[in-house]
């Protein structure tokens, strides 16, 4: 499993890699573990509290995912804090589940990120240097790392022991190669620009007021 990982090093998933060295304490809600604040919680994940500090760090990591592109602040805070509560349920359960990577899988893919490496071999100078910029330490880092590869590989054991039966493929197919014929017709309305006066509305009001009203209703919850 952690070879299949390795091999994603170079795709999508080096991306989540690379974010967490070039912004400090990216992992959602790093800093609650290092940090306890006062204020209350926004969330609430077992033992594990979320803070409006979290937040804003995860809204500012979507802006840059962003790349400055103008969008809803509260939308994507809500976006945020959902994939701060999804991520730490699924830490937690993977613990709980007794799940783990050894420390030499751990070192071997660390050291297999091009983010570290000059010339194709891993460089523990450049890899120092960029913690230090970060001022993340070692054990920090790792330890974000394993969280994350944790949390990937139980994923893709979910995803590569999937299948799907004949039924299921047939009626994917189904879907997506099926077609509908439509009918329309344009009815032409006049524009006009015109609008009503307050006293023709009022009088259309007052002579289709019966339009306007609805049945009597008998309320049969009483106040005591």
């Amino acid at each position: 499993m952690l070879t299949k990982i390795r091999e994603k090093s170079q795709g999508a998933f080096a991306g989540v890699i690379l974010t967490v060295i070039c912004v400090p304490f990216v992992l959602w809600g790093i800093n609650n573990y290092i940090n306890d604040g006062q204020e209350s919680p926004v969330a609430s994940v077992g033992k594990k509290d979320f803070y409006q500090r979290d937040v804003a760090k995860a809204y500012e990591k979507y802006q840059q995912n962003l790349g400055g592109l103008a969008a809803d602040e509260q939308n994507i805070k809500a976006q945020a804090l959902r994939k701060l509560i999804k991520d730490e349920v699924l830490l937690q359960y993977v613990y709980r589940k007794g799940l783990t990577i050894t420390d030499d899988a751990i070192r071997d893919f660390v050291q297999s990120l091009p983010y570290f490496q000059t010339d194709g071999k891993f460089n523990e100078a450049k890899y120092k240097q960029l913690l230090t910029s970060q001022r993340m330490s070692s054990n920090e880092f790792v330890g974000q790392i394993k969280n994350a590869l944790l949390m990937e590989q139980f994923q893709q054991s979910i995803l590569n022991s999937s299948f799907a039966t004949p039924y299921d493929l047939e009626h994917f197919f189904k879907i997506q190669n099926q077609q509908r014929d439509v009918e329309y017709i344009t009815v032409p309305v006049a524009a006009t620009a015109e609008m009503p006066s307050e006293e023709a509305i009022n009088a259309y009001y007052q002579t289709h007021q019966t339009q306007y009203q609805i049945p009597e209703k008998w309320l049969s919850n009483t106040l005591n």
